[in-house]
């Protein structure tokens, strides 16, 4: 209620009472005034008790964000990981880029980089037969794919019946067959222990 509504209640109270009593007046007038500060006061107490209230709040909401910034991870980038070696033979006359890619499943084995763990390329030197690159990974089951990218369009080039034109290579060295080798032939396992594979590039088609 404001001082100014207040008032006018006020005069209207005193003005309708038959009491004359300037002494009563001002025990009525203190009364009313007494009620409505008590109202202010008990309205700052509520606001004072929600100024609190929000305050907590926003105090916990920065402690849990903290402890969100120092939980332990327990993600695979924290599990122990393996170094693995992979030698590639290109072929004569090797040129372009090497790409590789990495699974650790079928899906998308040998050439969807997108479910690939790990893809990349790198730049084959002028007159090199052999190559090397080095990861680390979790222990696990593996298949990897390389391929000889001559064009450096970063994608490997296919025939008109879908047999890739460029030389490439997996894990395992599969058999030559008509389609792409399949993931559980080519798949290997990494353990606690340093791995080396060596994969032979075929030419082709």
């Amino acid at each position: 209620m404001s001082f100014l509504k207040a008032g006018r209640i006020l005069s209207k109270a005193l003005r309708a009472s038959t009491v004359r009593d300037p002494h009563r007046q001002k025990i009525r007038l203190d009364l009313f005034l007494g009620c409505d500060c008590l109202g202010l006061a008990k309205q700052r107490s509520v606001g004072t008790s929600r100024a609190r209230v929000a305050a907590i709040f926003s105090s916990l909401t920065v402690l849990w964000m903290l402890a969100l910034l120092f939980v332990p991870k327990t993600s695979a980038e924290m599990k122990p990981k393996t170094q693995l070696t992979v030698n590639v033979r290109l072929t004569s006359g090797a040129q372009g880029d090497l790409g590789y890619l990495i699974f650790d499943s079928a899906s998308g084995f040998p050439g969807d980089r997108d479910k690939a763990i790990l893809h990349g390329f790198l730049t084959i030197p002028a007159r090199r037969g052999q190559m090397r690159f080095v990861v680390d990974l979790p222990r696990g089951d593996y298949a990897v794919s390389v391929y000889e990218d001559l064009n450096r369009n970063h994608k490997l080039d296919h025939n008109f019946f879908g047999l890739p034109r460029e030389p490439v290579g997996a894990s395992n060295n599969p058999p030559a067959r008509l389609g792409p080798p399949r993931y559980h032939k080519c798949c290997f396992h990494l353990g606690e222990h340093p791995e080396q594979i060596t994969i032979v590039m075929v030419r082709g088609l």
